[in-house]
């Protein structure tokens, strides 16, 4: 599936005198139809493309030479659109498009600086391990004013991606709106049933961005960002088959495991292995408000 997926975005590229461009594309931010090189779809592309060859290379999946010198070609050369400043653009020209006047009633068809929901920022919310603070910052200024909400899936991304960026005033408005949303019925629409994706957002705003919780190659990862205002937080996760429990305060964090073979976990860049005999507990660091 992952190569056939990788493969399909190899046939949407075109070769330019800029790169390799995806054209005609919807990205997350469905007020905009048929836009050109979608960072967000873009920069997704070229990481399933790479994880494609990974499978290649470890010959899970079969491709040509010749194949996969194109898959490695466009992977690397996919056109990421830049602002004037040099920041991610969410789409070719989106920067240039006039910003909402209040005092002016746009037409039916007139594009404007304005986003559905998370689009550059999902981007950075699936790529913890990419970008740092101060980007996520800077970015967030830069789309979070211009975003509308209108997908109960938004509010939960802006707090993950703000919790990493330490704005955690802003991580935890999104969070309480995201759980209101069928807790309150503010979309007017839980009658129809309740927004199960924005549970699943939720779940990763918390344990994602509250528990800092990222899985890599080496280890599973632990950067925890508790909220000011909570006491504990604790949740289950599945790690290389096996079973955690990990626990969080203000001042340690307990990761047990609870079935399974030993895992190595990183708690702040301290590398341990649990195993089965005693839950591990190191003092939780101190972070600058």
């Amino acid at each position: 599936m992952i190569l056939s997926i990788a493969r399909f975005y190899t046939s949407r590229a075109t070769k330019s005198d800029r790169g390799w461009e995806i054209r005609h594309v919807i990205s997350p931010d469905e007020l905009h139809e048929d836009v050109s090189n979608s960072a967000y779809q873009n920069m997704m592309a070229a990481e399933t493309i790479r994880l494609a060859l990974r499978l290649a290379d470890r010959g899970l999946v079969t491709v040509s030479d010749l194949e996969h010198a194109r898959l490695l070609a466009v992977a690397d050369g996919l056109v990421v659109p830049r602002t004037p400043e040099g920041l991610i653009d969410e789409s070719d020209g989106f920067s240039e498009l006039p910003l909402p006047d209040p005092d002016h009633q746009p037409k039916p068809d007139e594009p404007l600086r304005q986003i559905k929901q998370a689009d550059v920022l999902m981007l950075f919310a699936m790529h913890p391990e990419t970008y740092d603070a101060a980007t996520l910052r800077v970015h967030y200024a830069l789309y979070e004013p211009l975003t509308r909400h209108l997908s109960s899936l938004s509010e939960a991304m802006h707090s993950l991606v703000a919790r990493r960026a330490g704005l955690n005033s802003d991580a935890d408005h999104y969070l309480h709106a995201a759980t209101r949303i069928d807790l309150q019925d503010t979309h007017q629409n839980t009658d129809e049933g309740l927004h199960l994706a924005t549970h699943g957002g939720i779940w990763q705003a918390v344990v994602i961005g509250c528990g800092g919780v990222h899985p890599a190659d080496d280890a599973l990862h632990l950067a925890p960002r508790l909220p000011a205002g909570w006491n504990r937080l604790s949740f289950p996760l599945c790690y290389r088959g096996s079973r955690l429990r990990v626990t969080i305060d203000h001042e340690v964090v307990t990761v047990s495991l609870t079935a399974g073979d030993p895992v190595p976990i990183s708690i702040d860049g301290r590398l341990v292995l649990l195993g089965t005999e005693t839950p591990i507990t190191l003092d939780r660091w101190r972070r600058a408000a």
